[in-house]
């Protein structure tokens, strides 16, 4: 794994307001596993996330940075745990094709909402359960994305890290690349550590593994098939 360290502009006070809500994030989602649990749950916390995702200091910049590497103009994106969707709409203003996928309907609705109100038609929002399968042919996309969500130590995914990452390999085409943008494990073991990320990855099928650290709250973590 390369691995490297990378800093844009941020207060003291920044950084010590990311690692707080870092650690906060982290406490809400060790929700016990279980679909229907965790489906209430991001149901009723998509009223709160847009809210939220502003308090972690220079959120959207650090996306709009991952867009800018990591998605071309002819690419067919596919962005796991989308949430309301802000890393599949950043991806749409590059991306051919952009899709979105999420197993609470509440996260869908709004990220639906917030693609219509920016006129956006190369976008699309489905519903699923990345436990379970992806229901995609393999090789159907050049870059699978996931924000602050998969792989990670959260009760509703950690028994399923390996069979997510093996299921996203397949559906990236040769070549293509996986881009995950999460927490610093330093800050919350949610989030998996360098030899995690490397084994997982490599168990996968993956190569080319290389992890950002900015500004020691957040982790960029690409890999290529």
């Amino acid at each position: 794994m390369k691995y490297i360290e990378h800093d844009i502009e941020m207060s003291f006070f920044q950084r010590m307001r990311g690692r707080f809500f870092l650690k906060l994030y982290a406490y809400n989602a060790k929700i016990p596993a279980g679909r229907g649990i965790a489906n209430w749950y991001y149901d009723f916390y998509s009223i709160f996330y847009d809210r939220f995702a502003p308090l972690l200091p220079k959120y959207y910049e650090v996306i709009d940075m991952l867009v800018d590497s990591h998605i071309t103009e002819d690419s067919r994106v596919l962005d796991l745990c989308c949430g309301t969707g802000n890393i599949t709409v950043a991806a749409a203003k590059k991306a051919r094709e952009v899709i979105g996928l999420d197993a609470s309907e509440g996260m869908l609705s709004r990220a639906r909402n917030k693609a219509d109100r920016k006129g956006l038609i190369n976008v699309k929002f489905a519903y699923g359960d990345i436990t379970e399968s992806l229901e995609f042919a393999d090789g159907a996309f050049n870059t699978v994305t996931a924000g602050f969500s998969v792989p990670s130590n959260i009760p509703l995914f950690q028994d399923k890290n390996k069979d997510i990452m093996r299921d996203v390999y397949r559906v990236l085409k040769k070549d293509g690349e996986l881009v995950l943008f999460e927490g610093l494990h330093e800050i919350t073991d949610m989030y998996l550590s360098k030899e995690e990320y490397d084994n997982l990855l490599c168990e996968a099928g993956f190569h080319d593994i290389e992890m950002t650290n900015i500004n020691g709250l957040y982790t960029i973590v690409c890999a290529k098939k």
